[in-house]
């Protein structure tokens, strides 16, 4: 799974959901600066929000018989943060494939550098079987509906 080119990430035109993120005095390590396992989780609460927004949240309690699983993270650290600060975060959905998808991430702070940009591909996971299938029309259709300016190849 590619990546956006290294102009795109830095546009947040290019992402489709944003969401700010204060930082917490528990968030920095011993260092000074927030730690950077807390970016993952960042990501992780914006991706949540993100798929609450599209429709696709939809966790009742309920174990489930398939779901999307992480299976690769990068991320890139470009800049220092710390407490007291607001970051603004950038999401999107930028591939769908056939058992997998690719999701980008921006994260700048108050003067819009980049602060960390992220990738992770998912793949849609039957439990049962324990093996990737094929996304769910339902998934690929609303994400696609959301993410309107984007070519979502199937």
């Amino acid at each position: 799974m590619k990546s956006l080119d290294q102009q795109k990430w830095k546009n947040p035109e290019t992402y489709t959901y944003q969401q700010q993120i204060k930082t917490t005095w528990g968030d920095m390590d011993a260092f000074g600066h927030i730690n950077n396992v807390t970016f993952a989780r960042y990501f992780e609460s914006v991706r949540a929000d993100y798929f609450s927004t599209v429709g696709l949240w939809e966790n009742d309690g309920r174990s489930v018989s398939s779901g999307m699983v992480i299976v690769n993270l990068n991320m890139d650290y470009r800049q220092q943060a710390v407490y007291p600060q607001v970051l603004d975060a950038w999401l999107c959905t930028a591939h769908i494939g056939t058992k997998s998808f690719r999701m980008e991430f921006l994260m700048q702070n108050e003067n819009a550098a980049p602060v960390v940009t992220a990738s992770a591909a998912f793949v849609w996971f039957d439990f049962g079987q324990q093996k990737a299938v094929r996304v769910p029309e339902a998934f690929r259709d609303k994400v696609r509906l959301y993410e309107k300016k984007f070519d979502l190849q199937s």
